[in-house]
């Protein structure tokens, strides 16, 4: 069973000592690896390399973002990978909805508040 893990901090991205860099993907009945949310400033992300980029919204735009979520999702899926790192949306509106799905996906696993930037 995969977690889905919260973190607000991009330090919970970067390899551990004697670790490869990757972003690997989710499976909707994951096999191994975790589904991973971050909230991050720009500064952190520059810092972070990545297999796959999906921008589940390039406008911020969370209707779009819900729109795009499966799909991005079964891209990555196509991939073989184990694990996908999001960025946390606000959780309101839809957002609250992104982000219910994706706790959903991780079988019970308790979701971070927001922070504020």
């Amino acid at each position: 069973m995969v977690r889905l893990q919260l973190s607000n901090r991009a330090e919970a991205f970067l390899p551990q000592k004697n670790q490869q860099v990757g972003l690997l993907a989710w499976h909707p009945v994951p096999s191994n690896g975790a589904l991973q949310i971050a909230q991050r400033r720009a500064r952190d992300r520059r810092s972070l390399k990545f297999a796959a980029v999906r921008h589940l919204s390039e406008r911020q735009d969370l209707r779009e973002a819900a729109a795009n979520l499966f799909r991005y999702l079964r891209e990555l899926d196509v991939l073989g990978l184990d694990l996908i790192v999001a960025e946390r949306v606000p959780s309101r509106g839809l957002g609250a909805a992104i982000l219910d799905r994706l706790e959903r996906a991780s079988h019970g696993q308790a979701v971070a508040p927001d922070t504020p930037e």
